[in-house]
C-alpha cells in the first residue's frame, strides 16, 4: 500500500550485477574437452543441476548424500517417473 514499484526498466527484479554473471564460472571449459560443461549448462537448464546460491558449480568439492538424493529426484521428475509414495 503506498508503495511505488522500483523495478528496472528492463522488467526484471533482479540486480544488474546478477543477470551478468556466467553460470558455473568455476567450470573450466577445457575440463573433458568441454564436455563436462556442456554437460552441466544442459543438465541446468533441464532444471537438474541447480548449482550453488553464487552461482558457481565448485567441481572439486564433494557432493553429499542430501545433494545427490536431490538430483536423482530432480532427474526422475524431468523423466516423469517419479515412484508414488502412496
Amino acid at each position: 500500500k503506498g508503495k511505488t514499484n522500483s523495478a528496472p526498466a528492463s522488467g526484471s527484479d533482479d540486480p544488474p550485477s546478477l543477470k551478468a554473471i556466467e553460470p558455473f564460472p568455476d567450470l573450466s571449459p577445457t575440463l573433458w574437452d568441454g564436455k563436462a560443461r556442456k554437460m552441466a549448462l544442459t543438465l541446468r537448464d533441464l532444471g537438474i543441476l541447480t548449482g550453488y546460491e553464487d552461482g558457481t558449480f565448485r567441481p572439486d568439492q564433494p557432493i553429499t548424500r542430501m545433494e545427490v538424493a536431490s538430483l536423482i529426484y530432480r532427474a526422475l521428475a524431468c523423466l516423469g517417473k517419479l515412484p508414488s509414495l502412496n
